[in-house]
C-alpha cells in the first residue's frame, strides 16, 4: 500500500508541470516564434542532459540509502555530505563540458539565422551555470527518494518543475524574447527547486547529526555510480540527439515541428517514472525471486496501463493538435506524434526493468547496453531521417526504444515469462490504434475506434492484472473506505 502512495505522490507532483508545460506551447510560439522555440527547445535539451550527468551519485545515493536502511549498517549522513561534496566537483567539470559543447553546436552545426546564433551564444554561460544547480538537485532528490520521503518530493518537485516553464514565459510576455533572458529566468526557477531541496535534506541528515566527508562512503557510491554514470551520460543522450541531428540536418523549424509533438508524449511518461521512483528503493531492499516477481508484475501493468493512454493519442493525433495549435500546428507533427507514442509505449515498459538492474546493483549492464545502442540509434537517424525526414527521425527513436526494451527485459529474465507474455495482446491493440490514427479520415469514425480500442484494453487489464497489485489496490481502497 506503501509502494502505490509513493507512486501518487510522484504522479501527482509531475501532473501540474505537465499541464503547464503542454498548455504553454502554443503562448511560447506565439510570443516568440516557431524558430526561436526550436532554439529554446534545444537549450532545454541541453540542459537536461548535462543536468542528468550527475555521474551516477543521484542514483548511487538513493541505492545505498536504501540498502543502510534495510541492514541498519553505516552513515546515511556522512554519504550524504560525501556525494554532495563530490557532486559539486564533478559539476564544475560538467559545467565546462557543457560550455564548450553549446559554443561549438550554437556556433557550427546548428541552421539558424545569425542574430539568433548569436543569442543562443550568448546564453551558454548561463546554461553551464544551470547544469550545476540541476546535478545538485538530483542528488539532494536522490537522498530523500533512499528515504522514500516521496511526500516531500512531490511539493518540491511540483513548484520548481512549474516555475521552470512560467518564469521564462513570463519573461518573454512582461521583459524579453531574447535567448539569455529566458535561460536565466529557468536558472533562477532550478535555485528555488535547490533551496526547497536543501532545507528538506538539512532536516532529514544534518539537523541533528554531525556529518563529515568519508572516503569509505564515497567509495561505494562512485563504484556504483561508476556504471550508472555510463548509463546516466548515454541514455538521455539516446533520448535528446534526435533532436540535435534534426537541429543541424533540417534546421530550427524542424526542431520545433519535432519537439512539440515529442514534449507532449514525454510527459505521458509520468505513470511509468513515478512507479518506478518508489519501485527503485524497494527492489534494492527485497529478496531477490520477490523483487523479480514484482518486476514482472509492474511491467505489464506498465505497458497495458499506458497503452491506454497511447491508444487515444495516437487516434485522436490530427484532431487533439489542431485543436490545441490551431493555424501554428505543422502537419508533419500528426504523423510524428503517431510514431513516437509507440515509441513511448516501449520505453515506459522499460523503464521497470531498468530499475530493477540498477536497483539490485547490476549497473554494469544497462551501462554497456546503452553503449551498444548509441551508435545503432546515430545509423537509424540516418538511415531513416535521410530517407523520410521528419518522420524518419520518429521511425528510428521507436525502433531504438523497442530494442532497449526487449534487451533490458531479457537481462531481466521476464521477456518470455508467462506474466509479460500478456503484453502481446497489448501490442495488438496499440498497432490497431495506429492503422486507425493514420488512415481514418472521418472524426467520427476515430471516436468510435477510439472507444473500442481503449474499452479493449481496459478489459484485459483488469482481467489480466497482477494477483500482488491486485491486492494492494484493494487494500489501499478498504484502508480509505474504513480508516
Amino acid at each position: 500500500m506503501r509502494l502505490l502512495r509513493n507512486s501518487l505522490y510522484t504522479l501527482t507532483s509531475s501532473v501540474l508541470p505537465a499541464i503547464i508545460s503542454v498548455v504553454t506551447i502554443p503562448f511560447f510560439v506565439t510570443q516568440i516564434g516557431a524558430e526561436r522555440y526550436g532554439v529554446l527547445s534545444i537549450a532545454w535539451l541541453v540542459l537536461g542532459y548535462f543536468g542528468s550527468a550527475d555521474f551516477g551519485i543521484g542514483r548511487a545515493i538513493t541505492q545505498r540509502i536504501a540498502a543502510m536502511r534495510a541492514s541498519g549498517e553505516g552513515s546515511p549522513s556522512d554519504a550524504v555530505c560525501s556525494a554532495l561534496l563530490a557532486m559539486a566537483g564533478f559539476g564544475l567539470i560538467t559545467a565546462i563540458l557543457l560550455f564548450i559543447f553549446t559554443n561549438w553546436y550554437f556556433a557550427g552545426p546548428f541552421e539558424t539565422y545569425e542574430g539568433l546564433r548569436s543569442e543562443a551564444l550568448k546564453a551558454v554561460w548561463i546554461l553551464a551555470l544551470c547544469s550545476i544547480v540541476v546535478g545538485l538537485n538530483g542528488v539532494l532528490a536522490g537522498a530523500l527518494m533512499g528515504y522514500e520521503e516521496f511526500g516531500v518530493l512531490a511539493i518540491s518537485n511540483a513548484i520548481s518543475n512549474s516555475v521552470i516553464v512560467l518564469f521564462p514565459l513570463a519573461t518573454a510576455y512582461l521583459y524579453s524574447i531574447e535567448i539569455s533572458y529566458l535561460i536565466a529566468s529557468a536558472l533562477l526557477a532550478r535555485s528555488l527547486g535547490a533551496a526547497l531541496l536543501t532545507i528538506n535534506v538539512w532536516r532529514k541528515f544534518f539537523k541533528h547529526r554531525l556529518a563529515k566527508f568519508s572516503h569509505e562512503e564515497l567509495k561505494p557510491l562512485l563504484g556504483f555510480g561508476l556504471w550508472v554514470m555510463v548509463s546516466s551520460l548515454i541514455g538521455p543522450l539516446m533520448l535528446f540527439v534526435d533532436r540535435f541531428v534534426i537541429g543541424a540536418y533540417l534546421g530550427a523549424l524542424a526542431v520545433a515541428a519535432y519537439a512539440i509533438p515529442y514534449q507532449i508524449a514525454s510527459r505521458t511518461l509520468l505513470v511509468p517514472v513515478a512507479i518506478t521512483q518508489a519501485l527503485y528503493p524497494r527492489f534494492a531492499a527485497e529478496d531477490g525471486a520477490l523483487a523479480k516477481a514484482r518486476c514482472a508484475e509492474f511491467a505489464v501493468f506498465v505497458g497495458q496501463f499506458f497503452a491506454l493512454i497511447s491508444i487515444v493519442l495516437i487516434c485522436l493525433a490530427e484532431p487533439l493538435l489542431r485543436l490545441w495549435l490551431g493555424d501554428l500546428l505543422d502537419p508533419r507533427s500528426v504523423l510524428v506524434a503517431q510514431v513516437l507514442m509507440i515509441g513511448f509505449w516501449a520505453n515506459a515498459i522499460a523503464f521497470v526493468p531498468f530499475a530493477y538492474l540498477q536497483a539490485r546493483g547490476n549497473p554494469g549492464f544497462t551501462a554497456i547496453l546503452h553503449t551498444l545502442e548509441l551508435p545503432v540509434f546515430l545509423t537509424l537517424l540516418w538511415a531513416f531521417g535521410t530517407s523520410f525526414g521528419l518522420t524518419g527521425f520518429a521511425i528510428a527513436f521507436s525502433a531504438r526504444c523497442i530494442i532497449d526494451c526487449a534487451a533490458l527485459m531479457q537481462k531481466s529474465s521476464i521477456l518470455w515469462s508467462m506474466q509479460t507474455a500478456k503484453l502481446g495482446v497489448t501490442a495488438v491493440f496499440l498497432s490497431a490504434s495506429f492503422l486507425v490514427g493514420t488512415l481514418s479520415d472521418s472524426f467520427v469514425t476515430m471516436l468510435v475506434w477510439t472507444a473500442l480500442l481503449f474499452v479493449g484494453v481496459f478489459a484485459a487489464m483488469l482481467f489480466q492484472m497482477p494477483a500482488g497489485l491486485r491486492v494492494t489496490i484493494r487494500s489501499l481502497a478498504w484502508a480509505r473506505r474504513f480508516g
